[in-house]
């Protein structure tokens, strides 16, 4: 079971191709164009020394190709000498161009070139570094979710287990990277039931094997005459083990045609050893001694005549022994089966021997991770610290800023605190001068007055009702005047507090009426702006002034409530009432409903007035704060 066609195949199809942009270009240097991968990746076949000289000169380190271009020109490089069968040439080209994708943290190329470096250690049959590679790969493509590049890691590892005589582990794992083939919602490439088929050879299950290679077929180009043959050759084995020999015969000139028609001596070596094995089965010694020795010939002078392999030696072994049985060669059958025996303690061993490489080199690199991981944890450590060096000065400057701002902030209320304070007492100070001086005149005044008018009134003078008109109109000027006195004494309204302010302001106005006007706030509102509480106490004076002065009322309710961004204010009265529409209409009537509503309006509110002739008044607004 040889398998080199496959493995050729493989380094080729699990190439990534991409077309990448250009750098920039260094100055002085002659310009190159745009590198193109998919155009070389193309020419790889035919001509591949061509392609690996059109990638060179973008592979050398030059400062004006970008790291993406030279990954991918080493990775044509490497492929050019995968096709020429320089296994060496081709692992160090893709070991660059693993470095350089590395660089960039490009996990899909990095898997990529793992793979193929896993390739290249297969095809020289160093099973432990292709398995430690391609599983490395598989790990790359499952940290980057790139399932078809993991597929394409867990299919040739299949091929390495193959080759080692393990088809069991070989199976399962090919049947996981159709799994993953899946999931990528990508088709299974023909190879891997070409794989699988001779998998189910190895286990002596041709019918399975059949049925694969049917599968393939459906799939397969007509013109590969890589896989063609391995699959026609395959065909004809598991053929040969059914006793059809008629189609076996047919299958075998069909794989002979394509390995000629390209020159494939690996393709050849499998056609004559399916044509062995045919001929040993219909009982024509002469004929399969004929083809051994031909297929010994072919692969003496083929690049993989010059590499050991157990399996193929094996596979002649059973060929030799199975024709010393036919020929009735009892010695030589005996010898010949021992020999096999000797060839399977061997590939066990060296099984064994692949599996402790495969574990030491996983150490080994674990070590490798682990040293690395270490210098990272100090580099990370050294971060840190420089990190939280930083954050500690940050934090100062913080807390500098922070104190700034709250001496800022002191210094500013404190001010604004003693501005209030000498605004307060300015005010005071007013107060008291408009107390002693101008309330204390106007009281004489009115004094005067009252008594000319009773002496009018008794002489009969037509004065007297003009002086009492004068004297009614100085006691609402000194109602006035003792309002402003307390409005200057009381700072409530600097403070936004519109209900200390009312409550201040009937203590003081209407002390004698405080039993019939009651104050409610169910929800009372936080501070509002001085200038809108001071037009809403205006307004709530002038609405129980008119009660009080035109209702004759026995109770006046008011109720100040906050709803979110709203006041609702109502002062509700049992008094005479009034015609709402009448108001301001004429001499006598409701003058300070005019003003009430022009004070709303300026505030953006709304005003509702209820009243009915001697049923009461209800005055309700609504106004934002």
């Amino acid at each position: 079971m040889i398998g080199w066609c496959a493995r050729f195949a493989a380094t080729v199809i699990f190439a990534t191709i991409l077309a990448l942009p250009a750098g920039t270009y260094a100055a002085g240097e002659p310009r190159l164009p745009p590198f193109d991968e998919a155009r070389l990746q193309a020419q790889l076949n035919a001509d591949p020394a061509g392609a690996r000289a059109q990638a060179t000169p973008y592979s050398t380190g030059r400062a004006d190709v970008p790291l993406q271009s030279k990954a991918a020109a080493l990775r044509v490089i490497a492929i050019s000498y995968a096709v020429q069968g320089d296994n060496d040439r081709a692992r160090r080209a893709f070991e660059g161009a693993y470095g350089v994708s590395a660089a960039q943290g490009d996990l899909v190329h990095m898997a990529g070139s793992q793979i193929n470096i896993g390739t290249t250690w297969l095809q020289s049959h160093d099973y432990a570094r292709a398995i430690d590679a391609y599983r490395r790969g598989a790990k790359l493509a499952a940290r980057a979710r790139h399932y078809v590049f993991h597929g394409n890691a867990l299919s040739n590892l299949s091929q390495a287990m193959a080759e080692l005589g393990d088809p069991e582990s070989a199976l399962k794992l090919n049947r996981e990277a159709e799994q993953l083939y899946a999931r990528a919602d990508k088709p299974v490439p023909p190879a891997s039931y070409v794989q699988r088929a001779g998998f189910q050879l190895q286990l002596g299950k041709p019918a399975a094997a059949i049925a694969e290679l049917d599968r393939a077929r459906s799939l397969l180009p007509d013109d590969d005459a890589i896989y063609g043959s391995e699959l026609e050759a395959d065909r004809a084995e598991a053929l040969t083990a059914l006793s059809r020999f008629e189609e076996a015969r047919r299958a075998l000139r069909s794989c002979m045609a394509l390995a000629n028609a390209a020159n494939l001596d690996p393709a050849r070596v499998r056609c004559l050893n399916a044509s062995a094995r045919l001929a040993i089965a219909t009982g024509q010694p002469a004929a399969a001694r004929g083809y051994i020795a031909r297929m010994m010939a072919v692969r003496a002078g083929s690049a993989e005549g010059k590499v050991a392999d157990l399996t193929f030696e094996r596979d002649v072994a059973k060929l030799r022994h199975d024709l010393a049985r036919i020929e009735n060669r009892p010695a030589d059958t005996a010898r010949e089966a021992a020999g096999l025996v000797e060839l399977d303690r061997q590939i066990l061993n060296n099984r064994q021997k692949v599996a402790l490489a495969v574990g030491a080199l996983e150490m080994e690199r674990q070590g490798k991770d682990l040293s690395i991981d270490l210098l990272e944890a100090r580099n990370a450590n050294l971060l840190l610290r420089d990190q939280q060096q930083r954050l500690l000065t940050i934090a100062a400057f913080v807390a500098l800023a922070a104190i700034a701002l709250g001496a800022l902030w002191w210094t500013r209320t404190r001010q604004a605190r003693l501005r209030r304070e000498q605004r307060l007492e300015e005010r005071a100070r007013i107060a008291r001068d408009l107390h002693d001086t101008l309330l204390q005149d106007m009281a004489g005044t009115q004094l005067a007055l009252g008594a000319a008018a009773y002496q009018a009134e008794r002489e009969g003078s037509a004065l007297a009702g003009t002086l009492e008109d004068i004297t009614s109109q100085v006691s609402r000027a000194m109602v006035s005047a003792r309002n402003a006195v307390w409005r200057m004494r009381n700072d409530a309204i600097d403070r936004g507090d519109l209900i200390g302010a009312v409550l201040a302001w009937l203590d003081q106005a209407h002390a004698a009426q405080r039993n019939i006007i009651h104050v409610e706030a169910p929800r009372a509102p936080s501070r509002i702006d001085a200038a809108k509480a001071e037009h809403l106490l205006r307004i709530i004076q002038e609405g129980v002034n008119n009660a009080l002065r035109h209702g004759n009322p026995g109770r006046i309710d008011v109720t100040i409530a906050a709803h979110g961004n709203r006041l609702d204010v109502s002062i509700v009265d049992d008094g005479s009432g009034f015609v709402p529409e009448a108001a301001g209409t004429n001499p006598g009537s409701h003058w300070g409903l005019v003003g009430v509503r022009e004070r709303v309006d300026g505030l953006g509110g709304m005003l509702r007035v209820n009243s009915v002739p001697g049923h009461g008044t209800q005055l309700i607004l609504t106004v934002p704060i």
